[in-house]
């Protein structure tokens, strides 16, 4: 006897559980790491917190009566088909019957997971979406109100938009399609958040982000959560490349190694005409100081730049010549002052303008 129902499928639900742990990922840890370390050190902490409260505030307003409003059954709206109707799905039955969208049955395939894996799916969605525009309220929103605002928007805002466009309402009637949450998720977040910007007054100081690694693994992790929301994209198998439609297309690797030996014979002439350009000036190609490179050209004539290639300019000669006339004046200005002191006064003044003379020069 099979324990299991003849709809489901082990893996539609293993890959709809997998989707949805990667888009969970996102939230918790990747954007509450990335936006802890983008603000300044004391608001860091403050911003962490916020995103595990709002991921777990949506979590409790989802199963109690936001999945309902977003995927049942219509409720306000008439034929318009504006928003579900509230209720929750932790009965048994709630969670375990095969997974339905009421407004969507006969116009498109069935569901062969349960009931329990279309509500986790959608939960991490709509738990990511208040996230997005939290950095739009750092530093200029009371803690409190946050947790109050939070549930108001899930239920007022985004289970309004997933039932008009997922939940078969009015605007996917009009056929109006969502494949990755353009307008429910994105288009709503940005919209709230500037809205959210625009009514705080105050805002905090640009200043440099709190913890830059954090930041990196933060944007990191995001990124590889963006598997999960795109679960009906490309998927690879051996060297075919499969395609939303279903098309199979070879990958050509032959095509790719020949663009990277292009790639390296094109900075190997490179390399080759900048040597060439180097000689054809008489300056040297690698054996210059990388801190003397200021030098050339100036006109300076030191042994020590001599010998690693430095050219001699026209302007060196001049400077030579007034430096060697400098040390002349100087020793005669010095033998005139050792001189016996039998000297008259007009003498020794004499001596001392000359010595000036050759200091100044």
């Amino acid at each position: 006897m099979d324990p299991y129902a003849s709809w489901l499928n082990a893996g539609d639900n293993a890959w709809q559980m997998t989707a949805a742990t990667l888009v969970g990922l996102m939230s918790i840890p990747a954007l509450a790491v990335l936006y802890g370390g983008l603000v300044q050190k004391k608001w860091a902490m403050n911003t962490v917190i916020m995103v595990f409260v709002t991921f777990c505030l949506v979590l409790i307003t989802w199963v109690l009566w936001a999945f309902k409003m977003g995927f049942g059954e219509p409720w306000i709206g008439g034929s318009f088909h504006l928003v579900g109707k509230p209720g929750n799905v932790l009965s048994p039955m709630g969670e375990q019957a095969q997974a339905v969208i009421p407004l969507l049955v006969g116009g498109m395939p069935k569901f062969r997971f349960p009931q329990g894996s279309l509500v986790y799916f959608q939960f991490v969605f709509a738990a990511i979406t208040p996230i997005l525009f939290i950095g739009s309220v750092i530093g200029r929103i009371n803690f409190k109100a946050w947790l109050v605002f939070v549930p108001l928007w899930i239920t007022f805002a985004y289970a309004v938009n997933a039932f008009l466009l997922w939940g078969g309402g009015y605007w996917a009637a009009k056929g109006a399609l969502d494949y990755s949450g353009g307008y429910v998720i994105h288009l709503a977040a940005g919209t709230s958040g500037f809205v959210a910007a625009a009514g705080k007054s105050g805002a905090p100081r640009a200043a440099e982000p709190a913890y830059r690694p954090s930041v990196r693994g933060g944007g990191s992790t995001s990124a590889t959560g963006t598997s999960g929301s795109d679960r009906l994209g490309r998927r690879r198998t051996g060297r075919r490349r499969i395609s939303r439609t279903g098309a199979v297309a070879p990958v050509d690797g032959a095509r790719s190694r020949n663009r990277g030996a292009r790639d390296r014979a094109a900075q190997g002439q490179h390399r080759a005409a900048q040597s060439q350009h180097r000689a054809a000036q008489g300056r040297p190609g690698t054996n210059v100081p990388r801190g003397c490179q200021g030098f050339r050209g100036q006109g300076f004539r030191d042994q020590g730049f001599r010998d690693q290639g430095f050219r001699a300019e026209p302007a060196a000669q001049d400077i030579s010549a007034s430096a060697a006339a400098g040390r002349r004046a100087g020793a005669q200005a010095d033998a005139a002052i050792s001189a016996p002191a039998s000297r008259s006064g007009s003498q020794v003044a004499a001596s001392r303008r000359t010595f000036r003379a050759a200091a100044a020069t």
